[in-house]
């Protein structure tokens, strides 16, 4: 390549392009519940979905509004040019590839206005729109890991709710039965009427443990207890 080639900008391009494009996979992978990373569509091979793709699957399934959609869209031509285009060696010459919308886009990004020289001047704006584009896909991040860790919340809470009850019910049984025996001195009527209350609660104890419905219960309760099941539940 020529000496006036600009490789190193060229090097800084493509290192923001490689970052946003890796938490781009890690959003698309949270999203799809992909836990295998090595994967066709998302990985580093010549199979892989482009930069193109990927953000049109994320505005697809409604994690990309149009605007954020856009910013990172703009990112991404920026980042062909310099990458497919060996005349291109400059934001100065860039600009010009596109419509003045992209320009204008382009410098709303600036962060310092004092800035006189037109090619310091993109390039700081290029930097405004890479950090805003970091900031676009780790809010998605946080905001996915935060949607899961809920989730699993959810799950575990009603879980040890329904175990909690279930615990009681039969706490219950055990403190009534204690209370139904007999006591030396005490009205035969009453002794009767215990004995009777024991045995009631005593069938009906033995009866829910035995019932088909509740080994059924007890079935589902330790199944969705597993790592995988509460991991199937929270994709």
């Amino acid at each position: 390549m020529a000496d006036n080639d600009n490789l190193e900008l060229r090097k800084n391009i493509l290192r923001y392009a490689l970052t946003i494009e890796h938490l781009i996979n890690e959003l698309i992978l949270m999203y799809l519940s992909i836990l295998n990373k090595a994967t066709r569509s998302f990985g580093n091979k010549s199979s892989s979905l482009s930069f193109k793709g990927k953000i049109d699957l994320l505005y697809d399934i409604d994690v990309l509004s149009k605007q954020e959609h856009a910013d990172l869209e703009m990112l991404m031509i920026f980042r062909n040019q310099f990458l497919h285009n060996l005349k291109c060696n400059s934001f100065s010459f860039a600009v010009k590839l596109f419509d003045r919308g992209i320009e204008n886009r382009l410098v709303g990004f600036l962060d310092d206005n004092s800035i006189s020289d037109i090619e310091s001047r993109y390039s700081n704006a290029y930097g405004g729109l890479y950090y805003h584009c970091l900031k676009i896909i780790g809010a998605k991040i946080a905001r996915r890991k935060q949607i899961l860790s809920n989730k699993e919340r959810v799950l575990t809470k009603n879980i040890e709710h329904s175990i909690f009850y279930i615990d009681v019910l039969f706490k219950f049984f055990d403190e009534l039965l204690k209370k139904c025996n007999p006591r030396y001195g005490e009205n035969k009527d009453l002794t009767n009427f215990k004995m009777e209350l024991a045995n009631l609660v005593s069938r009906k104890s033995k009866g829910i443990q035995r019932s088909k419905k509740y080994k059924v219960m007890q079935a589902e309760l330790e199944e969705i207890m597993k790592p995988s099941s509460i991991e199937d539940f929270i994709k």
